[in-house]
């Protein structure tokens, strides 16, 4: 799958600068699920095929989900891209269905997700523990 595609390339151009913008659009969003790394686009530069954006990875120790990298930064896709073809390493992908949005409602929306996913584990320790509880040694 191509990273960045003419369609996109037009829609940065239309956004335009939004680098004195405190809550950017995000326009694109790529992951790689062998890290859980989600790389978020706010602006594209084709003369050196990078993006600037947020990028996210969560550290997925159960019980922590705590973001291990959350930071602003550029990002080359022709380092993206390079991982595609190596056997058995997934690519990293562009998600075909992300909707743009601001970042500050993505900042929300990944604080939600996160907190979900905390709730759901400690759920799923409870069953576990009760369940231990009810088994005679």
């Amino acid at each position: 799958m191509k990273l960045i595609t003419e369609e996109l390339k037009q829609r940065f151009a239309e956004v335009g600068d939004q680098s004195k913008d405190e809550n950017p659009l995000v326009i694109a969003k790529f992951f790689y699920e062998l890290t859980y790394t989600t790389w978020y686009a706010t602006a594209y530069y084709p003369e050196t095929n990078t993006c600037w954006g947020y990028v996210y990875a969560i550290d997925r120790k159960p019980g922590n989900l705590k973001p291990k990298f959350a930071e602003w930064v550029p990002f080359s896709i022709d380092e993206l891209e390079s991982l595609k073809g190596i056997p058995k390493i997934p690519d990293i992908e562009r998600d075909l269905n992300f909707k743009e949005i601001r970042f500050n409602e993505l900042r929300e929306l990944l604080e939600r997700e996160r907190l979900k996913e905390l709730e759901e584990f400690e759920q799923l320790k409870k069953i576990l523990r009760e369940q231990d509880d009810d088994l005679e040694y």
